[in-house]
């Protein structure tokens, strides 16, 4: 009881700080817990003990029970902030006594649980006939989803999406005819479709033009439709395979099996946005297969295979969406950072390849993009256009300040930041480069000036965004995570030496974390951020896999 009222009551007073300062109840709240968190597992001398398994033990006691505790408590504070308007400062204390009473029931039933479980809980038999009724329960979910994308596949393609979308159909058209990428065909000739639209996005309009020209495809929006649920589907199999791969057999069958329900959501549209979750899947290939080609004692000439195939999925990447190529980028670097600081003094041949090819490879699918307009230029003797190759990220962040109210006069509106470029320099155009230049100094002179609104906005967005199912997805598989991890130890269950399981799960949430990012630097609706829930999914297959083996896994020897 006093160590979860001291947990508590630490965390409110940080969440009664950041109230005070003006930042939102959410983040408010997260914060406070998560400095409680720390603190507690650092100070509580219920984990000062020699013995490894045992503070191994209690420290995963501690964090399933926080984390399932915490789950409730924020739970309360959104459900009654959303019905009732009052105050934060009550609120939050009726959130801590939510917490503090979970805590207690949880810190005593977990333990009673796994402790005192009789001996036909560890039937493998158990184990399968579980593990069957998982399958069979989301292989009907999974024949539900491919019907309804079947029946639903003209509706979806008759959803009003941007105008890149046309300027695919255009360009595949103009590629069938003429055998020039990323070209429309007008009456005065051949146009960079840079002249026309924006000239990212462009795996869409490429594979079209593939499709169009030699297997006779359609160049319509019903057939992007179908680009995009292939993309996402075959997307979720190679990420499988991955998981598979390295050693998570349970974890990789039942993510295939539960993430394919995603293929058939309402962001299934002839837009990029229908490819987004497949785009997470592909992102994560490359830093996993890094992770795993380093822990691994001899790396094979199939892993080698394996990972020029990550490399092409992280080009793939780019194109689609380069800001979420960029992303996969950073993750993958910090897959490598795991991996020099996991084997240390003890670097081999091996592991420098991995890390010098690694980089080769990051640094080609960063420029592959623009690669492809120098390739039409000096190839297919077509110059680059006079439009924007990219849109960068200067314009949603600066409209992206516009998403909570403020002092600025910035609104979450394309003409708010048109406006505010054209006052500061009336000839630099729309989306042109000079334009993305002008905004993203915009952007950097607010924040230089107003630091501690910008924050309290980036905290409210916070807030919007890990609520209702990020942070839930991200903390109670986490939390699983590091329960399943100690319990193996207890019950003296295996865990291949080969299998990075920590360094997964961290390079996992940095992923997730960084796709939910974008939301939070520009406008905290799903639709910004809804590929992050693949992240979760993974995680919680992960987990599940880990503790798959605390009942049913093999016996360790010794």
């Amino acid at each position: 009881m006093v160590i979860w009222s001291v947990v508590a009551l630490f965390a409110l007073m940080v969440s009664f700080g950041l109230l005070f300062a003006g930042f939102g109840g959410r983040f408010a709240h997260m914060a406070g817990y998560a400095v409680a968190l720390i603190t507690g597992i650092v100070l509580v001398p219920r984990f000062s003990t020699t013995d490894v398994a045992v503070r191994g033990y209690r420290t995963a006691m501690f964090v399933m029970s926080f984390a399932t505790a915490y789950m409730l408590s924020f739970a309360a504070l959104t459900n009654i902030s959303e019905r009732l308007d009052i105050s934060p400062y009550p609120l939050h204390l009726i959130a801590a006594a939510v917490f503090v009473g979970a805590a207690l029931v949880f810190d005593w039933l977990f333990p009673i649980m796994l402790d005192r479980l009789p001996s036909w809980v560890s039937s493998r038999w158990l184990g399968y006939g579980l593990f069957a009724v998982a399958v069979a329960v989301l292989l009907w979910g999974d024949v539900r989803t491919v019907l309804n994308v079947a029946q639903t596949a003209e509706e979806r393609a008759a959803i009003p999406t941007y105008a890149r979308v046309q300027s695919w159909l255009d360009s595949a058209q103009c590629f069938k005819k003429t055998g020039i990428i990323l070209v429309h065909c007008e009456a005065s000739g051949v146009v960079p479709i840079e002249n026309v639209n924006l000239g990212d996005d462009r795996a869409h309009g490429l594979i079209l033009s593939v499709l169009h020209k030699w297997f006779s495809v359609p160049a319509s929006r019903h057939a992007v439709i179908i680009i995009n649920a292939f993309y996402v589907v075959l997307s979720f199999l190679l990420l499988a395979i991955q998981l598979y791969r390295m050693g998570f057999h349970v974890g990789a069958i039942l993510f295939a099996l539960f993430s394919f329900q995603y293929v058939g959501d309402s962001y299934l549209i002839a837009d990029s946005y229908g490819a987004y979750y497949g785009v997470f899947a592909l992102s994560a290939l490359l830093p996993l297969q890094i992770l795993h080609m380093g822990w691994r004692r001899v790396a094979s000439l199939g892993d080698w295979l394996w990972f020029a195939v990550t490399v092409l999925a992280t080009v793939l990447v780019t194109l689609t969406r380069e800001p979420f190529g960029y992303i996969g980028v950073v993750v993958s670097l910090l897959a490598i950072g795991c991996v020099i600081f996991h084997v240390g003094r003890n670097m081999r041949v091996r592991h420098a390849a991995v890390a010098v090819v690694g980089v080769v490879a990051l640094l080609m699918a960063a420029n592959i993009a623009d690669g492809l307009f120098v390739y039409r230029a000096k190839v297919q003797n077509i110059p680059i256009g006079v439009g924007s190759l990219s849109h960068g990220i200067g314009h949603n962040l600066y409209i992206g300040l516009g998403s909570q109210p403020n002092s600025f006069g910035i609104k979450w509106d394309d003409a708010s930041g048109a406006n505010a470029v054209k006052a500061a320099k009336p000839d630099a155009g729309y989306v042109t480069d000079e334009y993305y230049r002008v905004i993203r100094g915009l952007y950097f002179d607010v924040v230089r000036n107003h630091p501690l609104e910008v924050a309290k906005i980036y905290a409210l967005n916070i807030g919007q965004v890990m609520s209702p199912r990020l942070l839930p997805g991200i903390g109670l598989s986490l939390a699983a995570l590091v329960g399943g991890l100690a319990l193996l130890r207890v019950r003296r269950r295996e865990l291949d030496a080969d299998m990075p399981v920590a360094s997964v799960a961290f390079v996992m949430t940095v992923l997730t974390l960084l796709h939910a990012a974008q939301a939070v630097m520009t406008v905290p609706t799903t639709g910004y951020f809804f590929q992050a829930y693949i992240g979760c999914a993974m995680l919680g297959a992960i987990a599940a896999d880990v503790w798959w083996r605390v009942f049913w896994g093999r016996q360790r020897l010794a």
